[in-house]
C-alpha cells in the first residue's frame, strides 16, 4: 500500500499576482524650462524661491524700469502733440493759436538742440565702454523724439498759416500712425521689466538675488514640471 502524502486544501478564490523589480537611476521632469530676462536691468524684486508652486502669467521678477517708463511717457507725449494737430487742422486756426505756435517751435528747436547735446555726449561714452547700452539707448530715443516734436511744430505753424494740403493731411496723419506705434513699442519694453512664468510648474532652481544685474544670456530660474517624470 502506498504512504498516503499529506496535502493542504483551500477553497479557490481571486487575488493579484505581483512582481516587484528593485532598481536604481534618477527621476526628472518631462518638461523643464529656464526662464530668461529679455533687458538687461539691475532686479528690483525676486517674488519667488526654490521649491514654491508657481502658475502660469505669475511675476517671476521685476526689473528696473524708470528710464522705460520715461520713454513711455515721452512717446505718449509725442502722440498727443501729433494728435492735437490733426484737431487744429480740422478746426481750423485763431490768432492765439498762432502765436502759440510760434512759441512751440521755439521751445522744441531749444529742446532739440539739448537732445542733440545729449546724444552726441552718450554716444561717445557708449563707444568708449562706460555707460550701458540702455542708457545710450535712452539718450537716442530723445533726440529722435525732440526732431519729430520740432518737425511736428513747424508743420503745425505751417498748416495754421496757410492752411493744409491733401499732402500736408496724409503726412500728418502718417506722424499720428508713427507715433501710435512708437508707443506701442514703448510700452512692449515697458512689459519686459515684469518676467513672469511661461508654465504651470515648481521653480527648482533660483539663481539671482534683488539686486544683482539681470541679463539677457543668463537665466532667472528653472521651472519644472513634475506631473510626469522620466526615469534615466
Amino acid at each position: 500500500v502506498d504512504k498516503a502524502i499529506p496535502v493542504e486544501v483551500a477553497p479557490v478564490s481571486l487575488g493579484t499576482i505581483a512582481k516587484e523589480i528593485k532598481f536604481t537611476g534618477s527621476i526628472e521632469a518631462n518638461i523643464k524650462v529656464q526662464v530668461y530676462p529679455k533687458i538687461t536691468a539691475t532686479i528690483e524684486e525676486m517674488q519667488v524661491d526654490s521649491g514654491d508652486s508657481i502658475k502660469k502669467g505669475d511675476v517671476i521678477a521685476v526689473l528696473e524700469s524708470e528710464d522705460l517708463q520715461a520713454q513711455v511717457a515721452q512717446a505718449e507725449a509725442t502722440l498727443n502733440v501729433v494728435e492735437a494737430q490733426w484737431t487744429q487742422m480740422e478746426v481750423g486756426a485763431r490768432p492765439e493759436e498762432l502765436a502759440q505756435a510760434e512759441d512751440l517751435v521755439a521751445k522744441t528747436r531749444a529742446n532739440l538742440k539739448d537732445a542733440e547735446s545729449n546724444y552726441g555726449r552718450m554716444k561717445a561714452l557708449y563707444q568708449q565702454g562706460t555707460i550701458a547700452r540702455r542708457q545710450f539707448e535712452a539718450a537716442e530715443l530723445a533726440y529722435t523724439v525732440a526732431k519729430a516734436e520740432l518737425n511736428s511744430a513747424l508743420e503745425r505753424r505751417g498748416m495754421l498759416r496757410e492752411g493744409a494740403t491733401r499732402e500736408e493731411r496724409e503726412g500728418l496723419a502718417a506722424q499720428v500712425a508713427q507715433a501710435k506705434a512708437a508707443l506701442d513699442l514703448a510700452q512692449i519694453r515697458l512689459s519686459y521689466a515684469r518676467i513672469t512664468s511661461p508654465i504651470d510648474g515648481t521653480v527648482s532652481e533660483r539663481f539671482f538675488d534683488p539686486g544683482n544685474l539681470a541679463v539677457s544670456t543668463r537665466p532667472l530660474v528653472t521651472i519644472v514640471q513634475m506631473d510626469t517624470v522620466r526615469v534615466i
